[in-house]
């Protein structure tokens, strides 16, 4: 029996290496569709960016004959110092081309001066969206709190 292939809705090869760790003992293998063309993104909630995603890789995996097991993801850090900023706009933070290293410099920069406890308090959101062969659909959130140190 072939193991199943279950495609990763992101052109970014650090993400697929981050989802094959944590799916390193499932059932399946994850893997990236080289042609997948990302749909633009809304501001309103990281379901609803996961389900987008998901949607479209499935749409073209399934125009170009393929199976079509799909999974997505959206994540975002909310500060509670910064109201809740970045968000979901958590990878548009500081500019698109902007690098991590300085989106956290800029984060940091932001809390200059906020003493350490509730003022940081910070949770890391991430919502999983999953399309099967035959469409159907299950979605997941989850959040982890702490603080921004």
């Amino acid at each position: 029996m072939q193991t199943p292939v279950v495609y990763v809705a992101t052109s970014n090869a650090g993400k697929l290496r981050e989802m094959e760790a944590l799916f390193v003992a499932a059932p399946f293998v994850l893997a990236s569709y080289p042609d997948y063309v990302s749909p633009a993104e809304g501001d309103a909630s990281y379901a609803e960016n996961a389900a987008l995603k998901a949607r479209a890789l499935h749409a073209q995996l399934r125009a170009a004959g393929l199976p079509a097991y799909v999974l997505a993801d959206d994540s975002g850090l909310e500060v509670g110092a910064l109201d809740g900023r970045p968000g979901v706009l958590t990878a548009e933070y500081g500019g698109s081309d902007v690098p991590w290293s300085e989106r956290r410099a800029r984060l940091l920069a932001e809390l200059a001066g906020v003493p350490p406890g509730e003022a940081r308090s910070a949770r890391f959101v991430c919502a999983l969206h999953l399309i099967d062969d035959v469409g159907r659909e299950l979605a997941t959130y989850g959040a982890v709190e702490g603080e921004i140190a």
